[in-house]
């Protein structure tokens, strides 16, 4: 029983000395808002305000993360977006008092509204809250240094602020810019840096700056220490003059490491230039992420869309603004033309290779040969280029018993063997035969009838000529109006052998042209020799990339004549009707 008595006493006791300690400390915050009445400060928190940052604030602990550097509570600092508005601890008469951070806007008026603020170091978050109307967003953080003092920051007149608690590191979002506060012109961040860190939310205007530092000067002479990126090339393919061919991919390789101590994004590039020094090629990587310490490569194919002489040279770079290291020498590239061959492909059994061999008197081992090209005697025309031994940095490996050159083919087209044979409409057999049921000879004007007999002649049709051919049209109904031929027909005279309709077209570009004879196409083409005349394109010389490649046969000579396109006669855009092999 009077131990019961003595607990009650204990805890009646225990009340009592709290309410003291409760009333007096009120009376201590009374004091020290009249106080701040009396500096005329505009925006001193409440008594609640006062005793609610009391309660949700969190102690000084040991568990604060070491500070690595102080940087500004909003980016960028450049005098454009970002700028000070009013500056640390400068008289302002209508508060009467000292302002005891500073405060920073974003553009004009009201558009940093909801700009981001950051932590201005590592540290933990004392208090974050609504601190009132005045104040707005609030968040407090505490910051160890290197040297074992403490600082706090407080950024004020926020919204969307991270809990009390957190735990930060330098750059981390802890809010955005708030509303415009009570008292206030317009959105802006009120920022602070605290040396005495006993400091609640703090009266944002004093009679002096005792217990506060400027920020800008404090985080000025606090940046992080600068970390070193650096790199340096460690090998690069080629690195000796080498030979390529021009429209060939050839690969490069560069090896770089490291020598920094931090993890980097580096960029790499490769720079082809003329003898005058013109850039012909410039290539660069995507980010490398490599570590300290660490190799990284980079491989590329590249092509040049000429011949000539160049020069090719590499380079490290921390952007695109700043060169950390060039290749010590620029390497010597030749570029070659490719060459055109034709020839007939060989298979060698006792070595299982295949080989082209050309009509000028050259076995070619291609490494690219595709499979419906192996065909044994079949007769080819390619484009290619030789392998030197390499491509670039890749290597190959070949048994040269196979072919007098390794190569590797860039175009490939299988050659038709036609059975050409020249006709003349004014051949004395038919000069003189009516042209289908008109009052005119082949000889005057059989050159479309003439064109399409050489045409089936070369399909393999051996029994055409002009007359046996007019003779059929007109039986078949082969003609309009008489004798203007109806080239569909022309197709059907073989039966099952021999043309296939294709169609009509022009000369468009030579490149075209070159395509469709590549691919087997059987041409007749309009020619202003006289008003209505047609001839037969024969084929190409060279790479058939020009109208002066291109020759044809004309069926009014008497003998055959290599005309070319271009001659005046035949023209580019000139008319064209299409027929393939069956």
């Amino acid at each position: 029983m009077r131990q019961e008595r003595g607990k009650r006493w204990s805890v009646r006791l225990g009340l009592v000395i709290l309410t003291v300690l409760v009333v007096a400390f009120s009376g201590c915050l009374l004091q020290e808002r009249s106080n701040m009445e009396e500096e005329g400060c505009p925006i001193c928190p409440t008594n609640d305000e006062m005793l609610d940052f009391l309660a949700n604030s969190t102690s000084v602990s040991d568990d604060i993360p070491l500070s690595d550097g102080f940087d500004p509570p909003v980016k960028p600092i450049d005098g454009k977006q970002w700028w000070l508005a009013q500056d640390f601890c400068v008289y302002n008469s209508k508060f009467r008092g000292y302002h005891l951070g500073e405060d920073w806007n974003w553009g004009k008026s009201g558009e940093d509204l909801g700009k981001p603020v950051y932590a201005v170091s590592n540290g933990k978050v004392r208090w974050a809250g609504n601190a009132g109307a005045s104040w707005g967003g609030v968040v407090i953080i505490d910051h160890a240094l290197p040297d074992g003092s403490r600082v706090t920051s407080m950024y004020a007149h926020l919204q969307n602020v991270i809990p009390a608690g957190t735990i930060v590191k330098r750059g981390d979002k802890i809010g955005e810019v708030g509303p415009t506060p009570k008292g206030s012109t317009g959105p802006h961040l009120h920022f602070e840096i605290r040396t005495d860190t006993s400091i609640g939310i703090g009266p944002g205007y004093g009679k002096s700056c005792k217990g506060w530092t400027d920020p800008s000067t404090f985080i000025a002479s606090h940046r992080p220490p600068l970390r070193l990126v650096s790199a340096k090339i460690v090998w690069h393919c080629p690195y000796d003059p080498i030979m390529v061919y021009a429209f060939q991919p050839f690969v490069i390789l560069l090896t770089f490491k490291n020598t920094g101590d931090i993890e980097w994004d580096f960029l790499a590039r490769a720079t082809i230039r003329s003898p005058a020094g013109k850039i012909v090629l410039d290539v660069w990587s995507s980010p490398l992420k490599v570590k300290p310490n660490e190799l990284a490569d980079w491989a590329e194919w590249l092509t040049i869309n000429s011949s000539g002489k160049y020069y090719l040279e590499f380079s490290l770079w921390k952007d695109k603004q700043t060169l950390l290291e060039k290749s010590h020498k620029q390497i010597s590239i030749q570029a070659l033309e490719p060459f055109i061959v034709t020839g007939v492909v060989t298979y060698h059994p006792l070595i299982d290779c295949w080989t082209i061999e050309g009509d000028d008197g050259h076995s070619y081992h291609p490494i690219n040969l595709s499979s419906e090209f192996k065909v044994n005697g079949l007769k080819v025309r390619f484009k290619g280029t030789k392998i030197l031994g390499y491509e670039g940095c890749i290597f190959y490996y070949a048994w040269w018993e196979c072919g007098e050159f390794l190569i590797r083919i860039l175009e490939i087209h299988k050659i038709l063997d036609l059975q050409w044979v020249f006709y003349s409409q004014r051949d004395a057999k038919w000069i003189n035969d009516q042209l289908g049921t008109c009052r005119t000879t082949i000889g005057k004007a059989g050159c479309a009838l003439t064109s399409a007999a050489m045409l089936l002649r070369a399909a393999g049709v051996t029994d055409v000529t002009p007359k046996t051919l007019n003779r059929w049209l007109t039986n078949h109904q082969g003609y309009l109006r008489g004798c203007e031929i109806i080239w569909e027909r022309v197709a059907d005279y073989d039966g099952a052998k021999g043309l296939e309709w294709v169609g009509t077209g022009s000369l468009t570009t030579p490149q075209d042209l070159k395509k469709m004879l590549d691919e087997g196409m059987l041409l007749i083409a309009f020619s202003r020799r006289f008003a209505q005349h047609w001839v037969v394109i024969r084929g190409y010389e060279g790479a058939g990339n020009q109208w002066s490649d291109f020759w044809y046969w004309d069926p009014y000579d008497l003998t055959p004549v290599r005309r070319k396109i271009g001659d005046g006669w035949v023209k580019g855009g000139a008319a064209i009707r299409i027929y393939c092999l069956k």
